[in-house]
């Protein structure tokens, strides 16, 4: 703890007081002797000046006392000692009624002080009784403050292969502080730091974490690109008064050069009804940590984003997306990227166009595609795109197990959901089951594909003599919708 003794450097007020030995109130009370006193008579009040401290950079001042070595010449007087800042009464302490000289200690008392205050501190003595007079026989005045925090930073140092690395440092808490309580960190290029008027509370960072309340002695920076050379910056603090107490910056300078991670191949493969796209990676590269793959319809002239893998969590040596998406009976080229936190490898295409095909129209749900199934119709469809009208179909099953797989797909009994309709301009409320089907038709129906949302539907028994063989046909009332947005990273 760092406390500073504050003894009487002068007289504002002498109260009338007399001197015993000493030749006035500084002489008699700050001489560490029980030989010399001043006498202040009953009813007197005196007023003294303090000695100050020069206060260390960015020390707050925290609490403080008075003492005193005191006598009455009876029994039954009383007197006190008692501290002003800016013409306030802070602190006191009493003596008590004996006629021995004896040490009297004060409550401590919350200090806030700023160094002006510290220095414009005084003391005033009181004696209350009206007849008996008190003897001052020394007195002092216990500031306690607290010293900044300091930190250092232990790394990152050298060159760092990690975009986001780790900066750690120690913390000491500054004399009659605590623990820390709070952190900063900020990350500077090397040109910031060089140029005129650096400063790491105002220049322009390309990583702040801002003010964090948390006693970790660790933070996560970045991420920053290759060949970058930084200056790591922390600042910690310990709580004073209820107030953050800031340490000075601590600096640590580093580079990051990163490996670049790489794609080895893509390597579509055709499904019924879809195209599984397989990532391989050069397994002398760096790991991935995320994997983007597209499609291009146009050779590579254009290119879409594949649903589940736009920037897709992705470890190991290959990752697989199945894109349900791709259109029927068409030329699909893909390609990929593998990325770290911020590094992205070259985009790689795949070496060849693949297609799906099928006989049959084939109906999607978005959230399950393992509920997708080629459908038939009882008739041909006539579509229509009018945002002011639904689609209806008409789908045929011949067994049980069509039926209940095409139910499946349809979804369950109908709830409140919200689909952009296609060339509507507001979002319109529809009772669907939350699943946004797709239904892309074989190119020789020259229809196309179609995102609906169910309305409703029901179906009809055509057959009831045969159990095994139950035909049924559903009527399939929908409402045509905006693409679902990819809600992937």
């Amino acid at each position: 703890m760092t406390t500073s003794v504050l003894r009487p450097d002068g007289t504002i007020n002498a109260g009338g007081a007399t001197f015993v030995v000493g030749a006035n109130w500084q002489a008699c009370t700050n001489d560490d002797s029980d030989t010399s006193w001043a006498v202040l008579a009953a009813g007197a009040q005196a007023l003294l000046t303090l000695g100050t401290v020069s206060l260390p950079a960015g020390a707050v001042t925290k609490q403080a006392r008075v003492r005193m070595r005191a006598r009455s010449d009876s029994a039954s007087s009383m007197a006190t000692a008692s501290l002003f800042v800016d013409g306030f009464k802070t602190a006191m302490v009493q003596a008590g009624t004996t006629t021995a000289i004896t040490s009297y200690t004060g409550a401590y008392v919350p200090a806030v002080w700023t160094q002006a205050q510290v220095d414009g501190l005084t003391l005033q003595e009181d004696v209350t009784h009206a007849s008996i007079a008190t003897r001052y026989v020394e007195l002092y005045v216990d500031l306690v403050y607290a010293t900044v925090p300091t930190v250092v930073i232990l790394s990152p140092t050298g060159t760092t292969a990690l975009s986001s690395p780790t900066v750690q440092w120690t913390y000491t808490q500054g004399s009659d502080g605590g623990p820390q309580s709070r952190y900063r960190a900020k990350v500077f290029t090397a040109a910031v730091i060089a140029g005129g008027g650096f400063d790491p509370e105002t220049s322009t960072a390309v990583y702040d974490s801002g003010e964090v309340a948390s006693s970790a002695t660790s933070h996560v920076v970045g991420p920053f690109n290759d060949m970058v050379n930084c200056g790591a910056y922390v600042k910690v603090a310990q709580t004073v008064n209820g107030a953050a107490q800031w340490s000075a910056w601590d600096p640590q300078t580093f580079t990051v050069d990163i490996t670049a991670p790489e794609v080895l191949s893509v390597v579509p493969t055709a499904g019924t009804g879809n195209i599984s796209v397989v990532v391989n990676r050069n397994t002398g590269t760096a790991a991935w940590t995320m994997v983007t793959v597209e499609r291009s319809t146009d050779s590579g002239t254009t290119w879409t984003f594949v649903r589940g893998a736009t920037r897709a969590a992705a470890s190991g040596n290959t990752f697989t997306v199945v894109d349900y998406e791709a259109p029927y009976s068409t030329n699909v080229l893909y390609r990929a990227q593998a990325a770290d936190a911020t590094t992205s490898s070259v985009p790689v295409n795949a070496a060849s166009q693949v297609q799906w095909t099928s006989t049959s129209a084939w109906l999607k749900n978005l959230d399950n595609p393992t509920l997708n199934l080629p459908v038939r119709f009882r008739q041909t469809p006539e579509l229509s795109t009018s945002d002011t009208s639904t689609v209806s179909l008409v789908l045929k099953t011949d067994t049980v197990a069509e039926s209940d797989a095409l139910e499946a797909l349809l979804g369950p009994p109908r709830r409140t959901g919200v689909f952009h309709v296609l060339g509507a301009d507001m979002p319109v409320v529809v009772a669907d089951s939350g699943s946004p089907l797709l239904v892309q038709f074989p190119p020789a129906w020259g229809i196309g594909e179609m995102w609906l949302a169910v309305l409703r539907y029901s179906k009809q028994h055509l057959d009831t003599r045969l159990v095994a063989n139950l035909r049924r046909v559903f009527n399939v009332e929908l409402v045509e919708i905006e693409r679902p947005p990819d809600t992937g990273v």
